[in-house]
């Protein structure tokens, strides 16, 4: 169980980890409701109120969606309310439909400027900060379902309500855009969040891939008769099964697993081969009334190979799940058995993997760091975001203990190579350094050595 939680620190958390993972096991057998519990145990994933809140208002989801669905929705039904109501036909109601259009028009227009501000590599970050600092995705569905409510209700004092709400909420958007065009510390604060917010996703991400595979390593060559290796380059020497989805594996049922191997196993061992050290399988015919009865030596194989862990990515090119030795089954009507299985066992879902997002916009900072460095321009924002980024994964980590020195080591020496969040960071650093070097500007590597040491030092 100790590699079911390698690299965290404090023996009272192994100690809980491994009782909720016993008593977990006993309900469910599948790693996503065992990782699921630990973060909710542990506040891994937990948000402030805040978080949520802006989480709601610019990513576009279905909770943001149906949040502003239901305010519109409230509106809705109460335009059938007899107060202060308001003939379709007249002055008043073509007066509201012509308002509400131009504060339509205002607001795509503020969609079509962020899209093109997306296309100046100097601030690559800057169309994201601003669909969050807007909040547009939310504006732009509650101006449409408005609309809606203009088309299928009836209109009086609360549709003009409604209207009024759409205008205030656009002259905030509009506030907000403009001061962070116009207000440098507030576009940096707001892509400092940005990035910071981003890169605790991947950590989460990263924390509950590695204990759900941790969890799977224990498992495996034990009551799992299966080798996770996903450096095997499946040939023609074995049976592979694929994947007919392509997108994240989100869950892994354990006990169908099991029964695959179990399945596997009784087919090997009828073509005398076995996973284990030369299994004796003693026959019930004796060669005489009173003689020793048969011995039947099974030669080991352990040729089947788990292919993809907990959160591995699955696409056309690979989609290789799980692959055997040709000669342990040939029986056709088995295989087909296993295939079966092997469908059941995984399940993968087309969703969002945070640790890819984050690389991209943790590289755009890193080629406007380096811009800086050759230009010899102020690197103090630049850095501030990077170590903004350490502390967010000290933040998170720190929840389940943290790291000691030996553990660090012993989680960069292991299967999964340590967290690739750290090795980001510090091959950017590397090459900060290198680019800091070639300018032969003292004062320029005076600074960026000195960022290094505190660098090092708020991962202390």
């Amino acid at each position: 169980m100790e590699k079911v939680i390698k690299g965290f620190k404090g023996n009272r958390f192994k100690q809980k980890v491994f009782m909720l993972f016993s008593n977990k096991s006993k309900q469910k057998n599948d790693l996503l409701s065992f990782v699921s519990e630990i973060e909710k145990k542990y506040d891994i994933s937990k948000k402030s109120f805040k978080e949520i809140i802006e989480r709601i208002y610019y990513i576009p989801s279905w909770s943001s969606f149906l949040t502003v669905t239901f305010i519109v929705t409230i509106f809705f039904l109460l335009s059938f309310v007899p107060f202060g109501k308001i003939p379709k036909e007249s002055n008043t109601y073509q007066n509201l439909v012509t308002i509400l259009a131009g504060i339509s028009a205002i607001i795509f227009a503020l969609v079509i400027f962020t899209a093109e501000s997306s296309h100046e590599s100097e601030e690559s970050d800057k169309m994201r900060v601003l669909l969050k600092q807007g909040f547009l995705f939310p504006l732009v569905t509650f101006v449409i379902l408005t609309f809606i409510v203009l088309l299928l209700g009836y209109a009086n004092s609360f549709t003009i309500v409604l209207i009024m709400c759409v205008g205030f909420l656009t002259i905030f958007s509009i506030s907000n855009i403009i001061r962070t065009l116009l207000d440098k510390n507030f576009f940096f604060q707001g892509r400092t969040e940005f990035l910071k917010e981003r890169f605790k996703d991947s950590v989460v991400w990263e924390i509950g891939k590695r204990l759900g595979n941790n969890v799977l390593l224990s498992k495996l060559e034990k009551e799992i008769m299966l080798v996770l290796n996903p450096w095997v380059k499946a040939n023609n020497k074995y049976h592979i099964f694929r994947s007919q989805k392509s997108g994240v594996i989100t869950n892994i049922d354990l006990e169908k697993l099991k029964k695959f191997s179990e399945l596997l196993e009784e087919e090997a061992n009828r073509n005398g081969k076995a996973f284990n050290k030369l299994v004796e399988e003693t026959e019930n015919i004796n060669i005489k009334a009173n003689g020793p009865p048969n011995k039947k030596l099974l030669e080991q194989n352990r040729n089947r190979y788990l292919l993809k862990g907990f959160r591995d990515t699955v696409d056309e090119a690979h989609n290789e799940l799980i692959c055997i030795d040709k000669t342990l089954i040939k029986d056709q009507s088995t295989l087909h058995k296993l295939n079966n299985l092997v469908k059941e066992c995984f399940t993968i879902k087309e969703i969002y993997d945070p640790s890819e997002a984050i690389r991209k916009n943790v590289e755009g900072l890193k080629y406007q760091f380096i811009k800086a460095i050759r230009n010899g321009v102020e690197l103090n924002e630049f850095k501030e975001m990077y170590i903004s980024l350490a502390e967010a994964f000290l933040e998170t980590i720190s929840k389940l203990g943290g790291y000691s020195l030996k553990q660090a080591r012993e989680e960069r020496d292991s299967l999964f190579g340590g967290f690739k969040e750290i090795r980001w960071l510090w091959s950017d650093i590397g090459d900060f350094l290198q680019e800091a070097a070639k300018t032969k500007n003292v004062t320029i590597i005076d600074n960026v050595f000195y960022f290094t040491y505190r660098y090092c030092l708020s991962c202390d």
